[in-house]
């Protein structure tokens, strides 16, 4: 007695190969899909001197944060916080991995190094400028090298021009320089 095929005249390797290639696709496309949703979002934070902490995330240009420490508080990893022209006494921690960018007015934020100084001053902090860099230190530069961090600046007495200087720090809070 001869069977017919419950599909009727289709190759039955044929749809076999097809199923496998269906299958094997969806497969693929449920282990991709988690790792795409799972793009961290990041953002981009504000700061000025003039501006709130309360209740504040610091995404808004127009309604800053006052501290630089409250947006890194606020902050996700990878968000980039934007700091307005002005002086900061501030002790900084950050966990996470982020941008702090200074160098900005806070109408517009439009970025200038030279025209909006951003300073933090890390008050009651052991590093004790002297020599060249006695009057001003500006211009900070961190960048961590494994378990060192290291800090460039710029320094003047206001007798001398601007020099380079360089600090390390094993904890990011208290500074020699080298």
């Amino acid at each position: 007695m001869k069977t017919s095929h419950p599909l009727g005249s289709l190759n039955s390797g044929l749809f076999l190969r097809s199923l496998g290639a269906l299958v094997a696709l969806l497969l693929l496309l449920t282990l991709i899909g988690p790792l795409a949703a799972a793009a961290p979002d990041t953002a981009t934070r504000y700061v000025a001197t003039t501006g709130a902490d309360a209740g504040n995330d610091c995404l808004d240009p127009g309604l800053p944060c006052r501290t630089i420490q409250h947006a890194i508080d606020v902050a996700g990893n990878g968000d980039e916080v934007l700091i307005a022209q002005g002086t900061y006494q501030e002790n900084l921690v950050i966990p996470i991995t982020l941008a702090l960018r200074g160098g900005f007015e806070a109408d517009g934020w439009t970025r200038d190094l030279d025209l909006f100084p951003t300073i933090i001053d890390g008050s009651g902090n052991p590093i004790e400028p002297g020599g060249w860099e006695s009057n001003t230190v500006a211009k900070a530069t961190v960048v961590r090298d494994d378990t060192i961090f290291r800090m460039w600046y710029d320094g003047s007495n206001l007798v001398d021009d601007v020099q380079v200087g360089l600090a390390s720090s094993g904890n990011g809070k208290t500074w020699a320089r080298s």
